[in-house]
């Protein structure tokens, strides 16, 4: 084994120190210890790297922030081992070449701990680095050529592309599909190996394998090729930059094929390349929404209360990875190369806010994947598609439904000049994928625009399933003349696939006419 540098060897003479308290919940997954982090103990540096600048800096800043948000947190409740946690920037502009060039910097500043490369591409040069110098890399990495260095929480090819292939074929009825990829050598490269195979071998058509060389303006000509191929569908290989432009030029030509994108695409960075208009007609494979997973709420919140903004896709793994590390090290009472790998391999009760979490001792891949079907709502974000999940016969867990609901009846009585009350029926249908019908029945008590509602919404599936909710909220109008909504939900029962179904939500709104014009419905629901 490598020797460690000497920074991290202190560690090791001061394991006595180390003080384990590792609490339940996704909140509390970070080791915690009892007294505030040191300011005169050196720091633990954990260098954080992926695609800070550059193309694909959507992916790394929200890296980025999420890892200085986890380092706040462990720091607020002691650091690890008593130390200060300082998140490192190491920039790779998602280019091997630069990736090694601000790896080595880093390593030679020093560095106890490494979250990333996102990029496997980058990866591949950067990861034997980081093993080199005796760090176990907590990798975002998605190749299969990165298994081995240290471990991951997100998914893998070999864990993506069944996903995918069942999708295509059992989702979206595709027998015939062209495949337009990213063909630079990393994850886009192997993607489309595997996705070659795994539909090949599930009885799918290849009707086109086109590679495309990423930074182009347009890619108006590879669609045109492989829309004259006649396939069902195209399944798009490329990163985010890459693949809304070819989502955004397959609505601009109308191709007839529908539009599917790989994981490398995922991120909500994929909706303002493409356009809200295309992106609404390209699911995309990825990984539950920031909002998805289950007891996000707090997390949401601090991160807005940090960085003003909602956090990036990618970010709930940084923050993760930066917690899972800190809870090894606290664990083992350090750093160690070794016994980091055998609290990996070991542990079995790890969690944290994308949910629970365990690896293969071989590979060092996450067990299980969280990988689903994302499609883009009314305000441009990424979230598990619910007619994909419904498809699957999963019946637990995070859903999101987001739609335009208009009136189709009322009856409201209007007394004292500024009371309006009576009832609203509001119905939609939510197209991405098979459809969903939805129902709307609320009852009002406003006084100027703004008071309580009360009713039920009704989820009717392409399969007759039903979910039933009933709920109890509150309107504000604004004086720009819009109207805001929220209600809590609560899942009365269901039908089909959800027959004795429970759970609870939350239902916001908008809408910016009189009571009774359309309105934005987003609709965030667990089923337990």
């Amino acid at each position: 084994m490598p020797q460690l540098p000497s920074r991290r060897s202190s560690l090791h003479r001061l394991r006595t120190l180390a003080v384990t308290a590792v609490a339940a919940g996704s909140l509390a997954t970070t080791a915690l210890v009892a007294a505030p982090a040191s300011a005169t103990a050196p720091s633990v540096r954990i260098g954080l790297e992926g695609p800070i600048t550059g193309s694909q800096s959507s992916i790394g800043l929200g890296m980025l922030n999420a890892a200085k948000m986890a380092a706040a947190d462990l720091n607020a409740h002691g650091g690890i081992l008593g130390r200060h946690v300082v998140i490192v920037p190491i920039d790779d502009q998602a280019n091997p070449a630069i990736g090694v060039a601000a790896a080595k910097a880093a390593l030679a500043s020093g560095l106890d701990g490494i979250v990333g490369p996102y990029n496997s591409g980058v990866g591949a040069k950067t990861l034997p680095l980081y093993r080199a110098a005796g760090l176990v890399p907590i990798r975002l990495t998605s190749a299969n050529s990165t298994q081995g260095f240290g471990v991951t929480l997100q998914p893998m090819t070999s864990q993506i592309a069944p996903v995918a292939t069942t999708a295509i074929t059992n989702w979206e009825h595709a027998t015939r599909v062209g495949i337009i990829y990213d063909g630079t050598p990393g994850y886009t490269a192997s993607a489309n190996t595997a996705m070659v195979t795994d539909l090949t071998n599930a009885g799918v058509t290849i009707t086109a394998d086109t590679a495309i060389t990423p930074g182009q303006a347009s890619y108006d000509a590879a669609v045109t090729a492989v829309d004259g191929t006649t396939p069902d569908l195209i399944y798009v290989i490329a990163y985010y930059p890459e693949a809304g432009k070819v989502a955004a030029s397959m609505a601009n030509l109308a191709s007839p094929a529908k539009c599917f994108a790989d994981f490398g695409a995922y991120d909500n960075a994929f909706v303002q390349t493409a356009g809200v208009d295309a992106a609404m007609k390209c699911p995309v494979l990825g990984v539950p929404a920031p909002s998805d997973f289950n007891g996000a709420s707090a997390h949401l919140a601090e991160y807005r209360a940090m960085f003003h903004s909602a956090p990036g896709t990618w970010g709930p793994y940084a923050y993760d990875s930066v917690n899972l590390l800190a809870a090894a090290a606290t664990s083992t009472g350090g750093f160690g190369h070794n016994a980091l790998l055998s609290y990996f391999h070991t542990e079995r009760h790890w969690s944290g806010w994308t949910g629970p979490a365990r690896f293969d001792v071989a590979t060092g891949n996450r067990i299980p994947s969280p990988v689903v079907v994302t499609s883009t709502n009314l305000n441009g974000a990424l979230h598990t598609d619910p007619s994909w999940q419904e498809s699957t016969g999963v019946k637990r867990g995070n859903f999101t439904f987001d739609t335009l609901l208009t009136s189709s009846g009322t009856t409201l009585h209007t007394v004292d000049g500024v009371k309006v009350y009576g009832w609203n029926d509001l119905v939609g249908t939510i197209t991405a994928g098979p459809p969903i019908s939805v129902q709307m029945q609320g009852n009002v008590n406003y006084v100027n625009g703004s008071g309580a509602f009360t009713g039920f919404l009704t989820f009717t599936f392409a399969d007759g399933a039903t979910i039933g909710l009933s709920m109890n909220g509150s309107a504000t109008h604004h004086t720009n003349g819009s109207t805001t909504f929220v209600a809590p939900l609560t899942v009365i029962g269901g039908t089909g696939l959800y027959a004795n179904a429970r759970g609870t939500g939350t239902f916001t709104g908008s809408r910016t006419g009189a009571l009774g014009s359309p309105v934005t419905m987003d609709v965030q629901l667990h089923l337990n």
